[in-house]
């Protein structure tokens, strides 16, 4: 959903909301070390990150000719993502989840072509930066805990097909 004015004549200036389901997942088991080395076979750190939405309110400046436009983009940011850590080849196991909504930023750009008077196209790419967020797993040695730091940067590339009223 947006808003697009165009002024002086080639250039457009506009407003746009969004909100998508995303495929994006991140799966990392690695061995636990001590010292550098691993403590033994089977010892393992798993940390699963699940992008379920990201949403976005942007504004866009761009060079209208003919039926093209090219545009740079940006504004805030929002995801909903799961996160999951666990550690393998203990007596005990503890697995953690977590769900967060997070708030960045985003930037990009873009290409739309007018295939018809209220249809256009548009291929953009989005650079999604929401910082980090640590989760926290208590182990069953006293006074240690497994600490996973998730990073929350994603690059974008997505396709739509536009009815402008």
């Amino acid at each position: 959903i947006g808003y697009n004015w165009q002024f002086a004549p080639n250039w457009l200036l506009g407003i746009e909301g969004d909100i998508s389901g995303t495929g994006i997942r991140n799966n990392n088991t690695r061995p636990i070390t001590t010292g550098g080395a691993p403590i033994g076979v089977g010892f393992n750190h798993v940390a699963d990150q699940n992008v379920n939405w990201l949403a976005s309110i942007r504004g866009r400046l761009g060079w209208v000719w003919d039926r093209w436009l090219v545009y740079g983009t940006g504004g805030g940011a929002f995801a909903g993502i799961d996160y999951r850590t666990d550690y393998t080849g203990f007596a005990v196991n503890n697995p953690i989840t977590d769900s967060r909504t997070l708030s960045g930023w985003v930037a990009g750009g873009g290409v739309e072509y007018a295939v018809a008077n209220n249809w256009t196209v548009r291929a953009e790419y989005l650079y999604y930066d929401l910082g980090n967020e640590t989760v926290i797993n208590p182990t069953t040695t006293p006074g240690s805990n497994l600490v996973t730091t998730f990073d929350n940067r994603f690059h974008v590339v997505r396709a739509a097909v536009n009815y402008k009223f």
